[in-house]
């Protein structure tokens, strides 16, 4: 799964080092004693100090003496040391399902969840700014999948991006690059491909005519298409994203708007390269689809590790806590840190709250690939209790853990904080969801289409998972996707005594 920008909104924390490591040496219940050492060195130390009290399998991890954090701030840049050294942190927890790890990923050197950002907003005292980032993306906004017989088509168009303004949608074929006619027969065609993405300007040519695009920023709407299907009562959502809910209310409200007026009664919800985002904006989608009388129903509960639960994780008061405009929380005469957040599960316990007017959804069918991941998993996860659900394509993911970032220094570090279980207390999908009705992924019909292979298999509802008689299952190779969304990223937060 290609691991791409998780922006923040609520989450830029203030940091710093030398009272971060004086205070973690002096709270330290194991009597551990840390060296005064160099930038990168403590850096280095400080990423393995917040791993083992907030990473969600930290009882896996070796004693300090015996990891040596420092090992791993000579061979690289200082970025990639990191990664090297959180790679090795996250090599450790097993699954005992499985016996493989959790973190085991087919990316060589990558971990399958965790990952570490150079902020780039951090001052020469190490501390971060407490600033806004922008959600804004830039590029063409045009992703590509090339098919085993060598042709190149699009798979999806971002909303408000270049190439959604010149026209171009899921389905049509790209017969020239810059001028060369596409050939796709080794990983060096598809190597020569992915460069061209990477020039600020590109032409194409889609059924005989050249179109030109140049890069350029852009913000794009979670919905790539919502429609309303032949027969009346079926409804569609290609969702591309789950963005922070300020940044998709007004799109969601809409569609289902249109819904509701239309009174559907079977919902198809396209997440086949949904990687997920933010999981208030997932609960709110939830609460547009499912019915008022199931207005408190547990959706599902954030399980965070034992020291977090317990309050045993005091390295966290280094992490300020602050509201959704980036200003920091007064409490008790002071300000919030991470550390004064309620983890229990009663405090993580989210329930249905009801969105919109619709209320006669029963069917909902989803739509799935291994690129639909975290945040899309837990909407089919979490419904599944409660109404009818399939799931239509190949296997998900598989990501049911979630997080919140915290600051080291120049860094932004991400590891799996919590797993998450719906009302029937399932929740260890860490192998993908399985789909009900196995379907290709038909890149040569545009979203919305009935004659696309997963869309028709969704509305052809039949009684077992098989390929109809004589097809085989289409598996388009993605090139060049953009960077968007993705993990269970949690930004709600209830304080100890609220």
């Amino acid at each position: 799964m290609t691991q791409i920008h998780h922006p923040l909104h609520s989450l830029t924390i203030m940091f710093s080092m030398m009272l971060f490591v004086m205070g973690a040496c002096q709270d330290d219940d194991t009597g551990l004693h840390i060296l005064r050492g160099t930038r990168v060195e403590q850096t280095a130390d400080s990423l393995y100090l917040y791993a083992r009290e907030l990473y969600l399998w930290y009882d896996a991890l070796p004693e300090y003496t015996a990891f040596d954090p420092r090992q791993y701030v000579a061979g690289g840049s200082s970025l990639e040391n990191l990664h090297t050294e959180l790679f090795a942190l996250t090599q450790y927890a097993i699954d005992p399902t499985t016996g493989a790890g959790y973190e085991t990923s087919s990316t060589p050197g990558q971990p399958r969840y965790s990952f570490i950002q150079y902020t780039g907003d951090a001052s020469s005292t190490g501390r971060v700014q407490a600033t806004p980032v922008n959600h804004s993306v830039y590029g063409f906004g045009l992703e590509t999948a090339a098919l085993r017989t060598g042709e190149l088509y699009i798979r999806q168009i971002l909303p408000g991006s270049p190439a959604a303004t010149a026209g171009l949608h899921r389905g049509q074929q790209i017969t020239a690059i810059q001028g060369e006619p596409v050939t796709i027969r080794s990983d060096e065609d598809l190597e020569k491909i992915r460069k061209a993405w990477l020039q600020p300007s590109l032409k194409i040519t889609i059924q005989g005519q050249e179109i030109s695009l140049a890069q350029g920023s852009y913000t794009a709407d979670p919905i790539s298409t919502h429609t309303l299907l032949s027969d009346g009562t079926t409804g569609y959502l290609a969702l591309n994203a789950f963005p922070p809910l300020t940044e998709a209310r007004a799109s969601l409200d809409r569609a289902f708007a249109v819904f509701a007026t239309a009174g559907i009664t079977h919902l198809v919800i396209d997440l086949r390269y949904n990687a997920g985002g933010y999981s208030e904006t997932a609960g709110y989608l939830l609460g547009l689809v499912a019915p008022t009388r199931l207005q408190g129903a547990i959706l599902y509960i954030e399980h965070y590790n034992t020291l977090l639960q317990q309050g045993r994780a005091p390295i966290l008061a280094q992490q300020r806590l602050l509201d959704a405009n980036g200003n920091a929380i007064p409490y008790k005469g002071r300000y919030a840190t991470y550390a004064d957040v309620d983890y229990s599960l009663r405090a993580n316990t989210y329930t249905l709250a009801k969105q919109g007017s619709l209320e006669t959804v029963t069917d909902v069918t989803v739509i799935t690939t291994a690129e639909t991941a975290s945040a899309s998993e837990l909407v089919i996860h979490a419904l599944r209790p409660h109404l009818r659900v399939r799931q239509v394509g190949t296997r998900s993911y598989g990501k049911p853990v979630g997080f919140f970032p915290v600051t080291i220094d120049q860094y932004r570090l991400w590891m799996p904080t919590f797993k998450i279980t719906n009302a029937a207390g399932d929740g260890d999908y860490f192998d993908g969801l399985a789909p009900d009705i196995v379907a290709s992924d038909d890149v040569t019909h545009d979203f919305g289409d009935p004659r696309e292979a997963s869309l028709a298999a969704a509305l052809a509802s039949p009684d077992n998972s098989r390929l109809p008689a004589g097809s085989a299952l289409q598996l388009p190779r993605s090139i060049s996707p953009t960077p968007r969304y993705g993990g269970m990223i949690e930004t709600r937060k209830r304080l100890l005594g609220n």
